[in-house]
């Protein structure tokens, strides 16, 4: 469908927006508040209404709604001012009040051959598998140059090879997204002929030796953008090229389609499905605060009431345990048992299930089993090399092995590959826990209060803070961190920890430095 108004024309379909002819730059979260809007002229919408279209309920900030609607304005020649198209009435909420006329898109259907003229002009909608599912588009050569639909083209077949190995996602095979080369669609089409509930698509624009990549993740049904990124990259080694922005894009889908795998589960009104109850669950453990983990647990142990032997729902709960413990919402000796039972339980149900892999992996290293430990978790990173949070896991394991140069390595590239995502702070975390462990204390610092920062309820990143501090000799800096450790975790001490970690190789540089800063023992 196309929106004209005034000189602007909104292509729902193309999802392009132009003024006199000329294209408009818009960013996919400010052109799906603009298509909401004018779907829903004809009355005001709420902002809550807004939050759960747009932002489909995510918690944002206000300044974030008002950003992008300054965006949207902006971009039809509106102003907050002038409000001629976008009115906000103060605590009512927004409407589109300039004059809009709807054209449906045209259909040439003069070059159409004859046998067409008794087909449907619409597919049959296929059913959507029962797990998460994705469709990737051909990436459109925006440069022109045909010699460089081998390099677009090699890019979806990298990225498409890359989602099959993700066991718990369907993904269209090539062939089939390919059949849509060269065409102009609507996505919701996409998603019905396809029957898949996820479509990437992108565009590649070579300069030089330069190449720029602009890639989204849509939600099929709706159109709704999820996730959206640009990587602007030399062009020194095409397959080099290929396999760093593979790596980059797949580790950014997969915590997307988490996330919003959960939200859907969230908002069924019927019995949900194990697999939802669990994405919902990861969701809440990601956030690190108390009450989510326990709620969390309840999520996972419903999930495995209706899937006993669902190896997913077992590894997060293992998972789960661990960082309890390591926050200091559980003690050892309540939840040790428990932690190995699900972590070898994941593994004997399916034994190449990633998440079944780095849990018993973990476990193994908790156990003092640092060559075990290690091997399974290097095969695991072999297999799928952008799962980012098992890769920060190994880097875990490699530390308390003692490997503390590769453990910088593989924390500094885990926090490369998911920078922003829900979880960056864990990367933040592990890469100070690496450098802290490997003496740099300096440079341990900033990433370790920045895991401070978003994930407060930690008790571990306090102990490695003020560790720090005490190597540095800032033992002023370090009191206040050690006086809210307390609240956090009352029963932290140095005698407990050098029990807790006498397997590992870290401990004597962390004790150090927290006995310097005056940790009580």
């Amino acid at each position: 469908m196309r929106f004209v108004f005034g000189e602007h024309v909104l292509d729902a379909g193309r999802r392009e927006l132009s003024r006199a002819g000329s294209p408009v730059a818009i960013e996919p979260q400010v052109f799906d508040l603009l298509l909401y809007l004018l779907r829903n002229r004809d009355r005001m919408v709420s902002k809550d209404e807004v939050l759960d279209s747009v932002w489909h309920g995510r918690i944002v900030a206000e300044s974030s709604l008002t950003t992008r609607m300054n965006a949207a304005r902006k971009a039809v020649g509106d102003s907050g001012e002038a409000q001629s198209v976008i009115r906000t009435v103060p605590r009512k909420g927004f409407r589109f009040v300039a004059e809009v006329q709807e054209h449906a898109p045209p259909v040439a259907h003069d070059v159409l051959p004859a046998s067409a003229a008794s087909e449907p002009a619409v597919k049959p909608a296929l059913a959507l598998p029962e797990k998460p599912s994705i469709a990737l588009l051909p990436f459109d050569n925006m440069g022109g140059d045909p010699e460089q639909d081998y390099f677009a083209d090699g890019l979806v077949e990298d990225i498409t090879t890359a989602l099959s190995r993700l066991r718990w996602l369907f993904v269209i095979a090539r062939n089939s997204s390919f059949a849509y080369k060269g065409r102009a669609v609507d996505i919701r089409d996409v998603g019905r002929e396809l029957g898949v509930r996820y479509v990437l698509e992108g565009s590649v624009r070579t300069s030089g030796t330069r190449m720029r990549l602009n890639v989204q993740l849509i939600e099929a049904e709706s159109g709704r953008h999820i996730w959206a990124d640009r990587y602007d990259r030399p062009m020194d080694d095409i397959f080099a090229l290929q396999d760093e922005i593979t790596e980059r894009v797949v580790a950014a889908i997969e915590p997307s389609i988490y996330a919003e795998e959960g939200y859907r589960a969230q908002m069924r009104h019927d019995r949900p499905e194990a697999w939802g109850l669990a994405m919902r669950a990861w969701t809440l453990i990601n956030r690190l605060r108390r009450a989510d983990a326990y709620e969390a647990m309840e999520l996972l142990r419903q999930a495995l009431e209706i899937e006993p032997d669902y190896a997913r729902a077992h590894a997060f709960i293992s998972w789960a345990m661990m960082i309890g413990v390591q926050c200091g919402w559980y003690r050892d000796a309540d939840v040790g048992a428990a932690i190995i039972e699900h972590a070898f339980t994941a593994k004997r149900l399916d034994p190449d299930e990633p998440w079944s892999c780095m849990t018993y992996a973990f476990v193994l290293g908790a156990e003092g089993r640092h060559g075990e430990a290690i091997a399974e978790a290097r095969r695991t990173m072999e297999v799928v090399p952008n799962f980012a949070l098992g890769r920060a896991m190994f880097a875990w394991m490699l530390i308390r092995a003692g490997h503390f140069d590769e453990a910088v390595s593989e924390a500094e590239r885990a926090r490369r590959l998911n920078p922003v995502g829900t979880f960056s702070g864990f990367y933040s975390l592990i890469f100070g826990f690496a450098l802290l462990a490997a003496r740099r204390f300096e440079e341990a610092l900033q990433p370790l209060l920045q895991a401070l920062t978003e994930f407060p309820e930690w008790s571990s990143t306090y102990n490695c803070v003020a560790s720090v501090y005490g190597h540095l000799g800032r033992i002023e800096l370090a009191q206040p961190v050690l006086e809210r450790q307390r609240q956090v975790a009352p029963h932290m001490c140095l005698g407990l920890l050098r029990q807790r970690l006498a397997k590992f190789a870290h401990t004597p540089t962390l004790l150090e430095g927290l006995a310097k800063a005056g940790m009580r023992e």
